[in-house]
């Protein structure tokens, strides 16, 4: 996925060079450059290739550009409001008003490049939606995990706050979105499987945080996960005992709603190739 940072940062520079101030092009550069595998832009462009019914759509490179685009500005806006080291961590000397302004630039860049894309593929405006509403989502889910007192005290109060802070965000909007933008005329088979795509989506959003809170218990961690019996001073083998029992539990739930879907055999494919990777977090 290097072409994918590539087109990030192309993208960054065709407006930032000569619209934005330096100090925020480096600290909108230093996260592109971090260590990452993309993950969003991989399930939407495994998505396009799965409900694609030609050639996949050049728009879906832009889209995958513009989805990345808003999650910089997760990360960055993450380091914002958390006040503490991460492995994306700003350049040293970052200020705080730097971060949330940097943060803002890239956000407006990545709904002006999704749009346009709309626009000038001719793709489905459902898109804009789907995005625009996983980004209300995401940022009350942020809220309530700011504003949560004590840890969800079921797999149902856990899953719920997963689904809002990471599910939307992380899996189901690239995958819905990737769908759409290779939908041909007359063809309703992506819009029939939204649903499916949605609950696909929240499970591996489900997976996927599962992974990165039982990979934080050694550290201070509001969701260490009490609901799963385990704390910081479990052991790493009971942690990816309990992990992998969860996870394959949320594989088995998948499988009534693959079952629904236009493509089952290659949706369960998708889906047991995001649960390797969560597992081992090549994200």
């Amino acid at each position: 996925m290097e072409s994918l940072r590539l087109a990030l940062r192309r993208e960054v520079h065709q407006y930032g060079d000569n619209e934005l101030h330096p100090a925020l092009l480096t600290v909108i550069e230093h996260y592109i450059d971090r260590p990452a595998q993309f993950f969003r832009g991989r399930l939407m462009q495994d998505a396009a290739r799965i409900y694609a019914t030609g050639p996949v759509s050049p728009a879906v490179e832009r889209l995958m550009v513009g989805v990345e685009m808003l999650h910089l500005f997760a990360l960055i806006h993450d380091d914002w409001l958390d006040r503490e080291d991460h492995p994306h961590r700003p350049p040293a000397g970052t200020t705080g008003e730097a971060l949330l302004l940097a943060g803002d630039a890239v956000h407006t860049m990545g709904m002006g490049l999704i749009h346009h894309t709309l626009t000038k593929y001719h793709c489905d405006h459902k898109i804009a939606e789907i995005v625009e509403r996983t980004a209300r989502i995401t940022i009350s889910g942020q809220m309530q995990e700011l504003h949560q007192d004590t840890p969800p005290a079921s797999r149902e109060e856990l899953f719920q706050l997963y689904d809002s802070k990471t599910g939307f965000y992380t899996a189901v909007a690239p995958l819905q979105t990737g769908a759409l933008a290779v939908m041909g005329p007359g063809d309703f088979t992506a819009h029939q499987d939204l649903p499916v795509l949605e609950a696909l989506g929240l499970i591996i959003g489900r997976a996927y945080q599962l992974r990165d809170d039982v990979s934080d218990l050694s550290q201070e961690n509001r969701n260490l996960l009490p609901v799963m019996g385990l704390s910081r001073q479990s052991e790493p083998a009971a942690r990816e005992e309990c992990l992998d029992q969860w996870i394959a539990d949320l594989r088995q739930a998948a499988e009534p709603w693959i079952l629904r879907s236009q493509h089952p055999r290659e949706l369960a494919e998708l889906l047991d190739r995001s649960m390797v990777k969560v597992k081992e977090r090549v994200l």
